[in-house]
């Protein structure tokens, strides 16, 4: 029998437990339900959102979440 393991990522500077095998998607959702408005970065990293849902994150991935803003 399979047991997932947890791990502990930090999203936007706070820690967050996921289920072991939880892609970037599975944190975006988490954080906002409007994916439209996001751009994430992995490890510093901006990853495209046409990659999210197979982004796997592993232990201790740094996630930064940022809404985007039109302005003038």
């Amino acid at each position: 029998m399979y047991v997932e393991t947890p791990m502990e990522i930090n999203c936007n500077g706070n820690p967050m437990m996921l289920p072991g095998q939880a892609t970037l998607v599975d944190v975006v959702r988490e954080y906002n339900s409007n994916l439209d408005t996001l751009a994430v970065a992995v490890n510093h990293t901006i990853i495209p959102r046409s990659d999210w849902a197979n982004y796997q994150l592993t232990e201790q991935d740094n996630v930064d979440i940022f809404t985007l803003v039109a302005g003038g």
